[in-house]
C-alpha cells in the first residue's frame, strides 16, 4: 500500500507532539516564573528588613540624641533655678515645713521650665513636693528612689522612667487656699502710678 492509500486516522490533540511540547515549555516556563518570584520575594522581604533596621538603628539613635539633649537642657535649667537666691531662700527649715508654700514654689518653677512634673526632694531623699506628679503621696518608682539616692551622694545622673501622664484624671494637682492666693497674689503685676 502506498502513503496515499493509508487510511488516515486523525490523532486526538492530546496525544499530538505540537500539545506536548506546547505543555512542556508552559511548565518549564510557569516553574521558571515560580523561582523568580519566589527568589525576588525573599530578596525584597530580605531588603525590606535590613531596610527596616537600619531605620529603626537610626530612629533609635536620633531619639537617644534628642533624650540627652533634652536631659542635658533640663539639667541646666535645674541649676539655674537651684542657684537662684530666691528659691535657695525657701530652702530653711521653716519655709519647707510650709508645704503649701513649698508645693505652690515648685510648681510655679516646675511651669516656667514647661516640665510635666517637678519633685523637691529634702537632703535625706524624701519627697518634698511633687506637683505633675500621677500619684501625690505614692512612693517613687524604684528606678526613680535609685536616681535620687546616687544624687544624694554626688553622683549626677540621668534615666528614663516611665510615667503614665496621659489621662488628665491621674495628674492632681493640689493647692490650698492660702497657696493660691499667695501665688497670685505674687503673679500680679504692679499698678503703675498714674499723674495726678
Amino acid at each position: 500500500m502506498t502513503d496515499s492509500a493509508r487510511p488516515s486516522f486523525p490523532l486526538p490533540w492530546h496525544r499530538r507532539l505540537e500539545t506536548r511540547v506546547a505543555l512542556a515549555l508552559a511548565l518549564v516556563i510557569g516553574a521558571s516564573l515560580a523561582g523568580v518570584l519566589l527568589a525576588s520575594a525573599r530578596i525584597v522581604r530580605t531588603n525590606a528588613l535590613t531596610r527596616a533596621q537600619e531605620d529603626l538603628q537610626a530612629a533609635r539613635a536620633a531619639f537617644y540624641r534628642l533624650v540627652d539633649d533634652r536631659a542635658e537642657f533640663a539639667a541646666e535649667n535645674l541649676r539655674m533655678v537651684t542657684e537662684l537666691p530666691v528659691f535657695r531662700a525657701y530652702m530653711t527649715p521653716q519655709m519647707m515645713a510650709d508645704q503649701a508654700t513649698i508645693y505652690a514654689m515648685t510648681d510655679e518653677n516646675r511651669q516656667s521650665m514647661k516640665a510635666s512634673v517637678a519633685v523637691l526632694a529634702n537632703a535625706g531623699g524624701a519627697w518634698v513636693s511633687s506637683p505633675g506628679w500621677p500619684s501625690p503621696g505614692s512612693a517613687p518608682p524604684q528606678k526613680m528612689a535609685d536616681s535620687i539616692a546616687r544624687g544624694l551622694k554626688g553622683q549626677p545622673n540621668r534615666d528614663i522612667i516611665a510615667v503614665d501622664l496621659r489621662m488628665a484624671d491621674r495628674v492632681v494637682v493640689r493647692l490650698t487656699e492660702e497657696a493660691a492666693a499667695a501665688r497670685a497674689e505674687s503673679r500680679k503685676k504692679p499698678k503703675k502710678a498714674t499723674p495726678t
